[in-house]
């Protein structure tokens, strides 16, 4: 098990503000999952400022998420946009050595006669990535990312993405449990099934319904229960911690790492109370 978190916390322009939390745990001990806004021209010249340091910590990169969507048709000016937002990204994994990088079946949401349509693009663009992804030398971690419990509305049901993730060769899991607890899905399943191809989790909480990025305590997710499953099953996953902006502080952050090496246990579980 490795712990590290993503620079979502921190938004496009204050990157840098992840080094105190990982000189509070001590070099090497926390990794950072590099959150991509390339939409924002400024965020490659914060992402160079930082890159020797970066260069230092054991990194994944998440997938351009902010204003593209990797689920349009070649030829149209959205599939073109993302495609550049994606090479700087699998660039920039390449550069940093990343472990991995996560991919997005898609970002904005669609109306309900658009599924199928929406799902042969999806799988059309995945053959795509994956020979970026060779090209670079990265590998990709499929994320779930339904996150509403009408499987009208979600781009693929539970059974369809485990149906994919073991399917296609040369890819990995990143299992968003977030998500899964927005979307209805039975996580314990998903991570007994999907075991050997499960590199990492995202891991923050809800109430159910809304995909809010709150503390590891703070919903309806059963935290504990999780923890047990994924060290049962996928013992060397990594645990990449995602909040918004309202819970970045170093010391709320730091116990909850704290909690998360601990493995959920009942006699720290009030340090997340914080």
């Amino acid at each position: 098990m490795s712990i590290s978190v993503s620079t979502i916390m921190y938004g496009p322009y204050h990157l840098d503000a992840v080094w105190p939390l990982l000189e509070t745990e001590g070099s090497g001990q926390i990794g950072i999952e590099v959150f991509p806004y390339y939409h924002l021209t400024y965020f490659e010249q914060v992402l160079k400022q930082n890159v020797q340091r970066l260069k230092g910590c054991p990194i994944s990169v998440h997938c351009p998420y902010f204003s593209t969507d990797p689920c349009f048709s070649p030829g149209t000016m959205e599939y073109n946009l993302n495609m550049d937002y994606y090479k700087k990204a699998f660039a920039c994994a390449q550069l940093l050595n990343a472990k991995y990088m996560v991919h997005h079946f898609y970002n904005f949401h669609f109306a309900v006669e658009e599924r199928e349509k929406k799902q042969d693009i999806a799988m059309e663009n995945l053959v795509r990535f994956k020979a970026l992804a060779k090209e670079y030398g990265v590998a990709l971690a499929l994320e779930n990312t339904e996150i509403t419990r009408n499987p009208a509305e979600n781009m693929f049901t539970q059974e369809e993405f485990i149906r994919i993730v073991l399917e296609q060769t040369g890819c990995k899991a990143l299992i968003d449990i977030g998500h899964a607890n927005c979307a209805g899905w039975d996580l314990l399943e998903l991570i007994r099934t999907l075991k050997d191809q499960i590199v990492g989790y995202h891991v923050h909480n809800n109430d159910g319904f809304h995909d809010s990025h709150r503390r590891i305590l703070d919903g309806t997710l059963d935290i504990k229960q999780f923890l047990r499953s994924a060290r049962q099953y996928t013992p060397d996953a990594d645990y990449t911690i995602e909040y918004v902006a309202d819970f970045n502080s170093v010391e709320s952050v730091c116990k909850d790492i704290a909690f998360l090496k601990k493995g959920g246990l009942a006699e720290v579980a009030h340090i997340c109370q914080v």
